[in-house]
């Protein structure tokens, strides 16, 4: 096979994964900045709230209204998002989305919720469901409030691998992904080391199915199939390694 072929075909997808990632990049960031802006505010409205109703009753109460002018307004609520930052960076990703067995009122006692079949208003309860799942539902309003922070820290990982694609050596790639693309099983990699393939394990690392295995390097099954078509023949039968 000609490893041209591959090395033309690296090239092309590497200028259109840093465009698309840089794309993804810009526009992560755009609405995470977006959601920011609007929990900030939406937070400047819950502390403006709260200090109007404390000073409503500290006027009944000490005959004297508690205040507070906007700027310090705006600094609890800025505060508030590098909270939401902080808290982003301590959670775990795969924390994200999980709450466990939820439960509901049905009038007598908490129920399993059983998705998605029990999921009307009319059988469920939202507010008792609610105050039923306390853990459960400070879990899903931390997860909405750090959507803004989860946005914005996920820019960088965008525009940092569509930077990779473009640094690619698409020539020294495109060798050792014809090497792979050869070989019916994973390639050890003490054959890849010995040959001085070593140094673009990282490079080739951003190609998407390109897999290190604990005996060696692979394709998957479905960039096989994609090389198949590009050099217009069957690959060889992939063995386990």
């Amino acid at each position: 096979m000609n490893p041209d072929i591959f090395k033309a075909w690296l090239k092309k997808r590497n200028t259109l994964g840093f465009a698309q990632n840089l794309l993804a990049g810009g526009l992560t960031l755009l609405f995470g900045i977006l959601v920011l802006t609007f929990t900030f505010w939406v937070a400047y409205g819950v502390i403006w709230f709260v200090i109007t109703g404390l000073g409503d009753l500290s006027a009944m109460i000490a005959g004297k209204r508690l205040h507070l002018s906007h700027t310090p307004r705006l600094v609890f609520a800025g505060i508030f998002i590098v909270l939401l930052f902080i808290q982003h960076f301590r959670t775990r990703p795969g924390d994200f989305g999980e709450y466990g067995k939820l439960e509901y009122w049905d009038g007598h006692t908490l129920r399993p919720l059983k998705a998605p079949t029990s999921l009307y208003f009319g059988h469920v309860r939202v507010a008792g469901m609610l105050l039923g799942n306390p853990g459960i539902t400070v879990n899903m309003f931390a997860d909405v409030l750090l959507i803004g922070p989860r946005l914005v820290a996920a820019a960088p990982a965008f525009i940092a691998q569509g930077f990779r694609l473009r640094s690619m050596d698409a020539n020294a790639c495109g060798d050792l992904l014809a090497c792979l693309y050869s070989r019916p099983h994973a390639v050890p990699f003490e054959e890849l080391t010995a040959a001085g393939w070593e140094g673009w394990f990282d490079q080739v690392r951003c190609i998407d199915g390109v897999q290190f295995l604990q005996k060696g390097v692979t394709l998957s099954s479905d960039l096989r199939s994609e090389l198949d078509e590009l050099c217009g023949h069957k690959s060889p039968q992939v063995r386990p390694a």
